[in-house]
């Protein structure tokens, strides 16, 4: 079975696009990324979804930019388990449903980081297939609390 330990010239697990040493390297938090060790950890995907959304909530600061990075983080994590064919339909449909002000760049970045925050789940969650059906998040100061609602999906959905 392989190491759990991430090597310090790697790139970090946050998704910074840092190496692990110049960012995550001695703290405490490892962003989630890392395989559950042990059969006495609960695995949460409300904390993956938190995880995969932090580097989009580091970027854009605010109680409305951080609800919008954690929103795209659940989509996200629902599109990867549905394979990659429909995704630009979906995308379009997001782009709908975006209110007036969105210029093109803002539509391409936020289009560009749904695709990565994608990659990462698949990367990082793989074995992960549960659809989240509901949510609920509250958002108070620094504290974000995220609790889903999920249902396994079968292999032939995928």
């Amino acid at each position: 079975m392989g190491s759990n330990k991430i090597e310090r010239n790697s790139p970090c697990p946050c998704g910074s696009g840092k190496k692990y040493k110049k960012c995550c390297y001695g703290k405490k938090q490892t962003h989630g990324f890392l395989p559950v060790s042990s059969e006495s950890q609960v695995f949460r995907i409300s904390e993956a979804v938190l995880n995969l959304s932090e580097p989009l909530r580091k970027k854009y600061t605010g109680y409305k930019r951080t609800h919008v990075a954690v929103e795209l983080a659940i989509i996200a994590w629902n599109l990867s388990l549905f394979p990659d064919k429909g995704h630009d339909e979906i995308e379009k449909e997001i782009i709908a449903l975006l209110p007036e002000g969105f210029e093109a760049q803002d539509i391409v970045a936020l289009i560009a980081e749904l695709d990565k925050m994608i990659n990462q789940k698949k990367k990082h969650y793989p074995n992960k297939n549960e659809l989240i059906l509901e949510h609920d998040l509250s958002i108070t100061g620094d504290q974000i609390k995220l609790t889903v609602k999920v249902a396994p999906i079968g292999k032939e959905s995928q």
